[in-house]
């Protein structure tokens, strides 16, 4: 933000055209991702998945892979940037438990 505004000010980058290069739709996509994902960790589903994760025994090769799938699912119907702010919570989960489980 900071070069973006020293660029507008030193005049170099007009302001009303560097506005127009916004993709504001791709931005609120992503920012309500962020909320969703955050939803997620509060309400404790992140923490459900990784804990049924955890008791179905798979090794963490296969929860990656589980993630991955995950992951491809939803980049089929929104942006790739959306789905990996999505998954994030849902693989840190995971990880936790899946560390948590070693002896």
């Amino acid at each position: 933000m900071a070069a973006a505004a020293f660029l507008v000010m030193g005049g170099w980058v007009n302001a009303k055209k560097a506005v127009g290069y916004v993709h504001w739709d791709l931005l609120l996509l992503i920012g309500s991702m962020l909320g969703i994902s955050r939803s997620l960790v509060n309400s404790g589903l992140a923490d459900m998945i990784g804990e049924g994760i955890k008791n179905s025994g798979l090794p963490p090769l296969g929860a990656l892979f589980v993630v991955y799938c995950i992951c491809i699912c939803l980049t089929e119907v929104m942006t790739n940037n959306a789905a990996a702010g999505l998954v994030f919570p849902l693989a840190l989960s995971i990880a936790k438990k899946m560390v948590s489980n070693r002896p």
